[in-house]
């Protein structure tokens, strides 16, 4: 009765079966996972000023969009959704808007929208006036916990399986070769 050796020659040569998959998972994570080049990186919108009193005006500023692009703009509350209208970006990828907020929207935290491929937010801090309905209280310090679409929820969560199922495949295998070492180490 012969004897294997502990450690088969021809096992250095050949590429472990799990090596393809494995590059084949970190590529496609690695895709998944970057910035959107096609709209610049950082594209944003933001609003100045950040508090404004009820029949206010403020400037809605979007910079590093994708340019000549048109986006739906929404001003949105607890119980208020105001569509305020569409602007188109410059061949900048930039637009400003100079916005009239009604008198009559009581004080909160409101949201501004602006609505394109992907939606870009930025908070907006109401003070209402004795005319609007809330009567002059003031905003409420935080804005509403984000709503995740059903596509984005789906990705984080596919990521998150491929992620728990790539670090067990890793735990089998260094489980498998623990007794393995390489002689001279």
């Amino acid at each position: 009765m012969t004897r294997r050796s502990a450690v088969r020659p021809d096992r250095r040569a050949r590429s472990p079966r799990w090596r393809r998959p494995a590059l084949l998972v970190v590529a496609l994570v690695g895709l998944t996972t970057g910035p959107a080049l096609g709209h610049g990186s950082g594209a944003v919108i933001e609003v100045e000023p950040s508090t404004v009193t009820a029949g206010g005006t403020v400037t809605l500023v979007g910079e590093n969009l994708e340019p000549n692009d048109e986006r739906v703009v929404l001003l949105v509350g607890a119980d208020v959704r105001l569509e305020l209208g569409t602007v188109t970006t410059d061949d900048d990828g930039m637009f400003s808007l100079e916005i009239t907020i009604p008198a009559h929207l009581p004080g909160a935290v409101y949201e501004f929208q602006a609505i394109g491929d992907e939606t870009l937010t930025v908070s907006l801090n109401v003070v209402g006036t004795p005319e609007s309905s809330a009567g002059g209280q003031a905003a409420a310090a935080e804005p509403a916990p984000r709503e995740w679409s059903p596509l984005g929820l789906a990705l984080w969560l596919g990521l998150a399986g491929l992620s728990f199922a790539v670090g067990g495949l890793l735990v089998i295998r260094a489980e498998r070769w623990a007794g393995h070492a390489p002689k001279g180490l």
